[in-house]
């Protein structure tokens, strides 16, 4: 299974309202399925531990590929590094 590290929790108060579960900066999460968002048509993630309702189209609404990256054990200095850059 794919696993994923947020790096970026910053939500609109309009996004937050859309939610019922959001991710966390620096939690791990698995990847259920990865979507085109049907908002802007980039690389989007659903995650199992973060079920939200569905998007009118019947599609789980889902977060942007850019706040997250792989986590794996091998790489944890460069995520170290995303996660500081990120951080302001």
């Amino acid at each position: 299974m794919n696993e994923f590290l947020c790096i970026n929790d910053v939500f609109t108060a309009e996004q937050k309202a859309g939610f019922e579960n959001l991710p966390v900066k620096g939690e791990r999460y698995t990847l259920k399925e990865e979507v085109v968002s049907s908002i802007d048509s980039k690389k989007a993630y659903v995650f199992y531990e973060l079920p939200n309702p569905c998007h009118p189209n019947g599609q789980e609404y889902s977060f942007r590929q850019s706040r997250f990256v792989v986590a794996k054990p091998e790489n944890k200095e460069v995520v170290k590094a995303v996660e500081e850059n990120y951080s302001s």
